[in-house]
């Protein structure tokens, strides 16, 4: 779990060396702000697997829960944490870049924001076993969250729910 975080958190351009991750107590308060985060990722994704094991059902409520839980301690926890984002985003912008400069923008803030989080969860929540190849599965859930950047500081609570749902042997659910 700790080198999926490690690798993870690198994607979204947190660094922290996979012996550090490794060799950190994961209840400690870590001083070192990136390690934090990856730790944080762990600790999220253990809450997941346990909520998931438990059979309690994906709700947006989880989804808040874990966006919290991720950014607990970071510079990204502000109000905004564990909400659905109420701000335009842009990815591969500089800070103060215009967004016309942005490699990729996703889907403005709003009402269709959350209908669309809404939808996916349903849709995480439908049986398709059998139906859907599990890797075809985990690659459908996993670009809702990363192509809606649905929180301020990016998708990685949806992943984080994915990466529960693939780890613990289901296409896309399993009740």
């Amino acid at each position: 779990m700790r080198r999926e975080a490690q690798s993870t958190s690198a994607l979204e351009g947190t660094y922290a060396p996979l012996s550090e991750v490794l060799a950190a107590d994961a209840e400690e308060d870590q001083p070192d702000a990136d390690l934090r985060e990856v730790l944080n990722y762990v600790r999220t994704a253990e809450h997941a697997f346990r909520w998931v094991e438990e059979g309690r059902e994906l709700t947006l409520g989880l989804l808040r829960d874990l966006h919290s839980r991720l950014v607990r301690g970071t510079i990204a926890n502000d109000d905004q944490a564990g909400r659905v984002r109420s701000i335009q985003v842009m990815i591969g912008g500089n800070p103060g870049a215009r967004i016309q400069d942005a490699m990729f923008v996703p889907s403005p803030p709003g009402m269709d924001l959350e209908h669309d989080l809404s939808d996916w969860l349903d849709w995480m929540r439908s049986d398709y076993d059998g139906q859907i190849d599990p890797v075809v599965a985990a690659g459908m859930a996993h670009s809702r969250p990363s192509t809606r950047s649905t929180t301020a500081t990016g998708g990685s609570a949806g992943c984080s729910l994915c990466c529960t749902c693939n780890r613990q042997g289901c296409s896309v659910s399993r009740r």
